[in-house]
């Protein structure tokens, strides 16, 4: 691959930075993941994928965050976009170290941010349910909201994800003519989708506590 920086015809300045993301998935290793390669200068190893676009140019640019500040003539987006994601991987890496405590009648418990989050088991039906400060979780329901463009997440590994979960507490949404995100790319149906999903059952309530 060659870096165009130094080749003419690839426009230097005037692109839009469409959006990033991690491709390394939490709690993977260094080695574990398949970094890509800043298709701009052909710097290697770019865990944090700054996706940018062009009017003059027929495809989408996957680059580094230097790049795309460069490229964006933008030198504030792109690395707030970086560390929000980096913000997001620490706290998912932190949430796993967190270290659950037993109650006096066995039941495991933790308190996040004031909330105080119990797993207990259900005597009648056997089956451990879990309650967030005031709220019984009866069941816990997936929406997958998934681009048929998605070059990040394909959407055969959406439909992968819903065939694994149980039938009925998992909801699927199908994008056309969408990418990776596609609150991004159709924010009206998508926004209307995840309110329905939220609001349509009082049990989900306890959904809206975002741990993350």
């Amino acid at each position: 691959m060659s870096n165009f920086w130094k080749i003419s015809g690839i426009p230097h300045k005037g692109w839009i930075l469409e959006y990033v993301y991690d491709i390394r998935e939490d709690g993977h290793s260094v080695d574990e993941d398949e970094y890509e390669t800043c298709m701009m200068c052909n710097f290697e190893r770019i865990r944090y994928v700054h996706v940018v676009t062009h009017e003059d140019v027929g495809e989408e640019f996957r680059v580094g965050c230097i790049c795309a500040e460069k490229m964006t003539d933008d030198y504030v987006k792109p690395k707030k976009h970086e560390q929000n994601l980096r913000n997001k991987s620490q706290r998912c890496i932190n949430w796993l170290k967190k270290e659950w405590k037993t109650s006096k009648n066995g039941n495991s418990y933790l308190k996040v941010k004031k909330h105080h989050i119990l797993i207990y088991k259900d005597k009648r039906s056997s089956k451990f349910r879990c309650k967030i400060g005031d709220h019984f979780g009866k069941k816990c329901s997936v929406l997958v909201l998934a681009g048929e463009l998605d070059p990040v997440c394909p959407i055969d590994d959406s439909r992968n994800i819903v065939a694994a979960l149980p039938e009925q507490f998992v909801e699927f949404a199908q994008f056309c003519d969408c990418g990776h995100g596609v609150w991004r790319d159709d924010p009206n149906i998508a926004f209307l989708r995840l309110r329905q999903f939220i609001l349509e059952d009082g049990s989900k309530e306890f959904l809206r506590f975002y741990i993350f």
